[in-house]
């Protein structure tokens, strides 16, 4: 999208920025000559929702694992095609759900279930965060790009 973005500090929600040019890595803006050259076991799909679909297929079906950021698309049928592209391909499809590896949400969970604490009956957890104004284009605040940010997220459990 933005090839010049190779020469810049981009700074995310999750660190200080990093700088393209102290990495000593191989930048490609064409995603066929990448694969072609570097023979990935997988590939990270961070690009914006609406497309994440369209590489995730490419992808799949040149033989290549996929990891993919969330959501996973921004339709049912978008996810329905990502999975039978999957399914084609014999390879991986993981989606980021990032939360659930995170330390804080490990132990939740061992606590749900040694019952540490007793039986959980319902449980209820927030994850504030301010919008994301790095994405090329601000593409995060473009409702039929990324289908609408959630500025606050809800995860429920009841059991």
């Amino acid at each position: 999208i933005d090839p010049e973005a190779f020469t810049r500090t981009t700074q995310t929600n999750l660190d200080s920025g990093v700088d393209n040019k102290e990495n000593n890595i191989n930048l490609y803006t064409d995603l066929e000559e990448m694969l072609e050259k570097e023979k990935p076991d997988f590939v990270d799909i961070c690009a914006p929702t609406f497309v994440h679909r369209e590489l995730a297929e490419k992808i799949l079906g040149l033989g290549v694992n996929v990891l993919c950021e969330k959501p996973m698309a921004l339709t049912y049928k978008d996810t329905l095609a990502m999975v039978d592209a999957q399914k084609k391909s014999g390879k991986q499809l993981m989606i980021a759900q990032c939360l659930r590896f995170w330390k804080e949400y490990i132990y939740l969970k061992e606590c749900v279930d040694d019952q540490r604490y007793g039986k959980v009956i319902s449980a209820f957890f927030s994850r504030l965060s301010v919008p994301p104004t790095w994405g090329t284009n601000n593409w995060f605040m473009d409702h039929t790009k990324s289908g609408g940010l959630q500025i606050c997220m809800f995860t429920t459990l009841i059991l």
